[in-house]
């Protein structure tokens, strides 16, 4: 996945970060070498049962291949079943490849073998020569296994080809283990002939060039001679082992040095840098040789020559990498004889390059092939840079930038193009606006080439805008069709294409378009809220269905009839006007202001006295309606106080009556009725027996609820006088 990221100067590509994490990468690795650990080591239970039923174990034809055979198949079995356990794969749950099983089978066939071993007796010589080269051949086969030069299975076959000298041969333990009366004699004339034969296929080996191999085998039978404790012997097979070592760091010395001298200079540098790399981890080996100071001048001097060829050539910008490295060679060593020629050939190939990238760059611009001539440029620049401590400058160099910029605009505006083909974004449009001004400045706009390469990218922004357009004129965002519609005509001028007929023709279709969808969503949001308004004056919410109205009379236009909705807003005008007033009395309501309460009150009861139609839709709105449409403490002393204040408390008992009977909790009027029955009970002290008043005033305990005492008291010979004062 590319980043695209823009600068004054070119067009930049960054890869993404990767997608692991370094922990999470250490584990992929961990479990895909334990994946190739098991492949290997299936394919090389594959190869051991093919020794076994090379030589079926009750064969006494050739006793020597049977005790070589039973001895490698327990050898190998030991290797893998270690391997296998090594594993952190989950074998007990999946084991595709059967390898739990197939080890097990194996260890059978081993413990089969050595139970018929040890029935054998009279071992002769000769068996013990075959044991021996049968020995040498199951070990050898390791190594000429097509496995063994397979990377990802080599790990595994390299670790059944060698015999390490800190392990214990398995063949003298086994040998003596099954076969309990062999003479000694005749187990030393065994390994005699395994070394024997592994050192004879070890300069095989080496003739033929395979010094890894051969190094293998020769140390393997340096390794038996010890494992039998004839380690004076051991010694002597030294210089064996040296010879593969040498052979295999002369191979990348020379790999090294064909790659510099056929021009792949990295491959030369990796290959020198893996000879001194095994020189290092393999000295004890390599007493001779190159030392690391004589292998760097040998490549030092290899650079050199190559730098010489090239600039003989004429090829001087390809003659730098090599130069480079040469320096890298030389200042490793304490002293290079070469110096001043490398420093010549710098000073050479750094003016030479300089007139010959400048040379062509300026042909490039002639013949107006900008790519060619940018390229030759930057290359050209770079030298500048670089080398410019070598360099002589002439005085028509500096006029070379303009050249240089001019180019480099070109290609920038080429690779603009492709990325606004890709996609479109508000960075790519800015660094498009800048690279116009940049036409402009250099008065490049008669140019051919640099104006029909803005007018291209122009287009695509233009067309990018107009589809956006679409978009939101088809979603019905109008500000964002025109922002969009006012940028594709802005890029239409600035980028030169208004002139062109087509994108007038396209501006002045979309200009249609935007007004056949404003007049289609106004046309909808009208007829929406006239519905709305409609539905809101028959549910009787007269303020919020003038609202709609007032909102649909925005979106009326062209094709919209107005008078029906404002014969509709006209007759309701009264219940508007009612329904607003409501609302302010639910304002003062929340303010708890009771006196501008009853100012609405009083306005919305004289608008009900004087027009009949509210009647329709309203109750009347007398003090009875206000107390209980909102029925809290504080309405109730506004209303109820003053009458108590005049000496009215039987007033207050109607009303009091008259809500308990429309619904009204008598608990929240406890308060004042107790008020109002105790000032009742006062005012009969006077009009009545006062010891008849005392006993009823008895009964007025605070815990007993007053309409019970008011039920058996007063109802009954004070109710007219309630109706009429109701009345």
């Amino acid at each position: 996945k590319l980043q695209t990221h823009s600068c004054s100067d070119t067009l930049l590509f960054q890869l993404s970060e990767p997608i692991f994490t370094e922990a999470q990468a250490e584990i992929l690795k961990a479990a895909m070498y334990d994946i190739r650990t098991y492949k290997a080591v299936d394919l090389a239970l594959q190869s051991a049962w093919n020794i076994a039923q090379s030589f079926e174990y009750r064969d006494t034809t050739c006793v020597g291949c049977l005790i070589a055979a039973a001895v490698e198949l327990e050898r190998v079995s030991t290797i893998l079943s270690q391997l296998v356990d090594s594993l952190a794969l989950p074998l007990d749950k999946t084991d595709p490849d059967r390898l739990m099983e197939n080890l097990l089978k194996m260890n059978g066939e081993v413990y089969r073998r050595s139970l018929f071993l040890s029935r054998l007796r009279n071992f002769t010589t000769d068996d013990a020569f075959k044991a021996g080269l049968s020995s040498e051949a199951f070990l050898s086969n390791w190594i000429k296994s097509e496995w063994f030069l397979n990377p990802l299975y080599n790990h595994v076959f390299r670790k059944l080809a060698r015999i390490k000298n800190s392990e214990r041969y398995s063949l003298f333990d086994k040998v003596s283990l099954w076969l309990p009366g062999l003479p000694s004699q005749w187990q030393e004339l065994y390994a005699r002939k395994l070394s024997e034969a592994l050192l004879n296929s070890s300069r095989e080996m080496q003739s033929a060039g395979r010094f890894d191999q051969a190094f293998i085998l020769a140390a393997n039978a340096r390794d038996i001679l010890k494992m039998i404790g004839h380690d004076d012997e051991a010694d002597l097979m030294e210089h064996h082992l040296q010879e593969p070592m040498l052979g295999l760091y002369r191979v990348y010395l020379d790999v090294a040095t064909d790659a510099v001298k056929n021009g792949n200079l990295r491959m030369g540098d990796e290959y020198l840098q893996k000879a001194i790399a095994f020189r290092a981890q393999n000295r004890a080996y390599m007493p001779g040789g190159l030392t690391d100071a004589e292998v760097y001048g040998r490549f030092a001097d290899a650079c050199l020559d190559k730098i010489i060829r090239l600039h003989e050539q004429g090829l001087y910008e390809e003659a730098f990498p090599y130069l480079l490295k040469a320096y890298d060679y030389a200042r490793r060593i304490t002293v290079y004889l070469r110096f001043p020629e490398l420093d010549r050939m710098r000073s050479e190939l750094a003016q030479k390059s300089y007139g010959q990238l400048l040379e062509k760059a300026l042909d490039a611009y002639k013949i107006k092939d900008y790519a060619s001539a940018a390229e030759f440029f930057e290359k050209w620049n770079q030298v500048r840079k670089t080398w410019s401590a070598w360099l002589q400058f002439t005085p028509e160099d500096d006029s070379i930038a303009k050249k240089y910029r001019i180019s480099r605009l070109f290609v920038d505006l080429q690779e603009l193009k492709v990325l606004v083909a890709q996609n479109v974004t508000d960075s790519l449009y800015a660094v498009a606006d800048q690279k116009r001004q940049e036409v402009v400045n250099l008065h490049l706009t008669d140019q051919p080439e640099f104006c029909n390469l803005i007018r291209e990218v122009g287009r695509l922004f233009f067309d990018a805008a107009l589809k956006e357009t679409g978009s939101y004129l088809w979603d019905f965002k109008f500000t964002e069709a025109r922002s969009s519609f006012a940028l594709a005509d802005s890029i239409s001028v600035r980028f030169h294409i208004a002139d062109c007929e087509d994108v007038n023709q396209m501006l002045e279709t979309m200009q249609q378009r935007m007004n056949r969808q404003n007049v289609i969503y106004a046309t909808f949001l009208y007829d929406r809220y006239y519905y709305k308004t409609v539905s809101s004056f028959e549910a009787g919410s007269f303020a919020l269905g003038k609202a709609y109205a007032d909102t649909a009379l925005q979106w009326c236009c062209c094709g919209c009839d107005a008078h029906n909705l404002e014969s509709l807003v006209g007759k309701y005008a009264p219940a508007i006007r009612y329904d607003k007033y409501l609302q302010r009395l639910e304002y003062f309501y929340a303010l708890q202001q009771a006196d501008s309460m009853e100012f609405v009150r009083q306005r919305l009861f004289t608008w009900f006295q004087t027009d009949s139609t509210l009647s329709q839709h309203f109750t009347q709105p007398d003090t009875l309606w206000l107390i209980k449409l909102k029925p809290r403490s504080w309405v109730f002393d506004y209303y109820f106080g003053p009458l108590m204040e005049k000496g009215k408390p039987e007033y207050v008992l109607g009303l009091m009556e008259k809500l308990r009977s429309e619904g009204i909790p008598g608990e929240w009027l406890e308060n004042w009725q107790m008020l109002t029955a105790r000032a009742i009970a006062a005012k009969d002290i006077h009009i009545r027996n006062t010891e008849a008043a005392y006993q009823r005033l008895a009964q007025l305990a605070p815990d007993v609820v007053w309409y019970k005492v008011f039920r058996e008291v007063y109802i009954s010979k004070r109710l007219s006088v309630f109706q009429r004062m109701l009345n």
